[in-house]
């Protein structure tokens, strides 16, 4: 099956009153909010992230953009590792995935070297152009759910697993 990476915007109402399971329910693949974003999860961080860029293995991340996939704020909950982004940091994000678009994400694709970095999953081939289209596909998703979030005044919970 492989690691894969789902998203998920949370009220402010609902992260304080629900249950951390029930929170983590949310993001079960396939519940009404979550934005599953497959494997692409490390291609589109390679993208937007000069932090992932520059290193293989992220432990602080200051970049709103790596925080869009790695936020710092986490709990525990139903044996999962669930990540978040408050909305104060969900603005930030939002902010910074609006400065991106297709042209300079193309830009910056390089299917050579993300395979000399490891990023996951390994289908790089080279600079395929249908990888470079899965992931943009998929970074789509994450900009537009940042984006209704931050207007809303909502968290972003992330899981990878």
């Amino acid at each position: 099956m492989g690691v894969t990476c789902t998203i998920c915007r949370v009220s402010a109402d609902d992260f304080k009153a629900l249950d951390k399971d029930a929170l983590v329910e949310r993001l079960r693949y396939g519940a009404k909010d979550a934005e599953d974003l497959d494997k692409a999860w490390d291609g589109i961080l390679w993208l937007i992230s000069e932090e992932r860029r520059d290193r293989e293995f992220i432990e602080d991340t200051d970049l709103p953009e790596t925080q869009a996939l790695m936020p710092t704020d986490s709990f525990k909950a139903g044996g999962e590792q669930i990540a978040y982004a408050p909305p104060s940091l969900v603005k930030k994000i939002a902010a910074a995935l609006g400065k991106l678009d297709d042209q300079a994400l193309r830009a910056r694709y390089d299917g050579r070297a993300m395979i000399a970095d490891a990023v996951y999953p390994e289908i790089w081939n080279g600079g395929e152009p249908d990888a470079l289209d899965y992931l943009l596909a998929h970074f789509k998703t994450l900009r537009d759910t940042y984006t209704a979030a931050a207007r809303a005044g909502d968290y972003v919970l992330v899981q990878i697993s």
